[in-house]
Parts: structure tokens; sequence; C-alpha cells
């Protein structure tokens, strides 16, 4: 294989970790837009989906990365590199954000629940009453 295949070859890989990373950036956004609706399936869903991408990359990283330092002085691969670290810095920073928020959603939640018992007041009747029920 030659310089220049193996060039095409990186840059056709870099290209591609590029759209992964552009795809996990949609995925934060609409994982912070379920996360503000509550709608924790969805969710996990795209968590589901954000771990197939991110296998994505770490395969095509894999081969690429023995090329990017014979090719670390060419200026598209420089430029491509600089967008993916980009777009991971935008991915962490969203990922950080989401967990942060989430946890802070299970502590007032445990919150709530351990003053729940505080609370409720209990009956002196043993058993509640049936109020005039009819059909």
């Amino acid at each position: 294989m030659t310089l220049l295949d193996r060039r095409k070859s990186t840059l056709n890989a870099l290209e591609q970790v590029h759209s992964c990373y552009l795809q996990l950036v949609l995925l934060k956004h609409h994982e912070h837009d379920a996360f503000e609706s509550d709608d924790f399936e969805y969710l996990y869903e795209l968590s589901e989906n954000e771990r197939v991408l991110v296998e994505d990359i770490n395969s095509l990283m894999k081969y690429v990365v023995p090329d990017l330092l014979y090719l670390r002085n060419d200026s598209r691969v420089r430029y491509l590199m600089s967008e993916i670290d980009v777009l991971h810095e935008s991915v962490i920073g969203d990922t950080i954000e989401v967990k942060k928020t989430l946890e802070g959603k299970m502590h007032l939640t445990l919150n709530r629940l351990r003053n729940l018992h505080t609370y409720s007041g209990y009956s002196s009747n043993a058993a509640p009453r049936i109020v005039n029920i009819r059909a």
C-alpha cells in the first residue's frame, strides 16, 4: 500500500469518525430534550444508540492511529483531527451536564421519599371507612 493510498484511507476513516461525532452531538441534544420532558424510556434508547456510535468510533480509530503518525503534518488530516477534537469536547461536556442534572434529580427524589413518612398522618381507625358507594 502506497503512502497516497494510506492517506486516502486515513482521510476516509477520519471523515467517518467526524460523521459519527456529529451524530453523537445530535444524540446529546435529543438526550437533553428527553431528559427535560422526563421521557426516560427514550433516554435509554438514545444511550444505547450512543454506545453503538462510540463502538464504531473506537473500531475506526483502532486502524487509523498508526497512520496518523505518518500523516500528522498533512493539512487535511490536521484539520479533520481538530474538528474531531472540538466535537469530542462538546460530547464530553454534554455528557457531564446530563449526568450532573440526572444526579440532582435523583437526590431530589430521594429526599422526597425520605420526607414522605414525615408528612403522612396516621388514622386512629384500624380500617378505612367506606363512604356511601352507589352503582
